[in-house]
């Protein structure tokens, strides 16, 4: 009798045990719901307050490595992602975040305030929550005045649609542009347009290469002319196929949307007019001080590259 009662006690025990792990687990999810803000807590912050704001995007859908997450904020401020840990849906595995370096680069305010701004224009991202089919996390975390988070897990369509804002956003950011790229492109999540390629209405002249001693870069110009008659649609891309172990290394970033995949371009800062021409800097990083030797594709109009 003594043995079954023990039996018996064990039981509760262990039946206590599953309750108290399910309460804890019921706990963590309603605390975690609850330290959630509303989207527009962060639209109503002023520049100042921005200045701490702190995005990141994580790709959460089905994979056979790490995907690296994207993450940026202001120049002033230290990106930290743990500061999103407490923030975390409890059904989701965030590994991206933890096993590979994240993608990062720093925003003005004004920046800031423009990517709030322009992802406010989806309702489906700005209402949080997760969606059916869920691909990818948008986070938001700000210290100031205290500290907030917000989550949206959307699907791949809303995913297209958020990065688009987040191109618009960050209009004028190149660097942060070509971040998005860089996660856009293996996640297939390209703006629909496609640029033209305009490279037998383009002479492309390249001049001045020399050996930069200070920075061990060969550099010159690309005298770029327009040869259309008419007017080039902005931006105006440069594509590099580079012979030997050359690479460009001043690159706005690499194309996925044209082919070939995977080759590094630069945009012109304006686009020149008929029978004008522009001049771009161009660096190489040449390790073997090879001679440089190149083909230049010339692209138009808005798109992935």
């Amino acid at each position: 009798m003594q043995i079954k009662s023990n039996h018996t006690i064990l039981g509760r025990i262990g039946v206590l045990a599953i309750v108290g792990v399910m309460l804890v687990l019921f706990w963590i999810q309603r605390t975690q719901a609850q330290m959630l803000s509303p989207y527009s807590d962060f639209q109503g912050m002023t520049l100042s307050q921005l200045v701490t704001l702190q995005v990141k995007l994580t790709y959460l859908g089905p994979t056979t490595e790490p995907d690296s997450s994207l993450a940026f904020t202001s120049a002033t401020n230290t990106l930290d992602l743990s500061l999103f840990v407490p923030f975390r849906n409890p059904g989701f595995s965030y590994f991206n975040d933890d096993l590979v370096p994240a993608l990062t680069f720093s925003a003005t305010p004004d920046e800031l305030k423009a990517v709030i701004d322009k992802v406010g224009t989806l309702p489906n991202v700005i209402a949080g929550g997760v969606a059916t089919n869920p691909f990818l996390s948008f986070a938001l975390f700000n210290s100031q005045p205290i500290d907030k988070g917000f989550e949206a897990i959307v699907n791949a369509s809303d995913a297209t649609d958020l990065f688009t804002q987040l191109r618009l956003g960050l209009a004028n950011n190149t660097e942060g542009l070509s971040k998005l790229s860089e996660m856009a492109c293996p996640l297939d999540l390209l703006e629909p347009e496609r640029p033209t390629d305009v490279t037998g209405d383009v002479s492309v002249v390249l001049r001045g290469v020399r050996l930069d001693r200070s920075t061990g870069r060969f550099v010159g110009t690309a005298e770029v002319t327009n040869n259309s008659g008419g007017i080039l649609a902005g931006p105006v891309s440069l594509v590099f196929l580079v012979e030997g172990n050359i690479r460009l290394a001043n690159t706005d970033g690499t194309t996925c949307g044209t082919n070939p995949v995977g080759l590094p371009f630069i945009n012109l800062s304006t686009s020149p007019g008929s029978g004008e021409s522009t001049e771009i800097k161009l660096e190489f990083n040449n390790p073997d001080l090879d001679e440089i030797k190149m083909t230049i594709k010339v692209l138009s109009g808005p798109g992935a590259r």
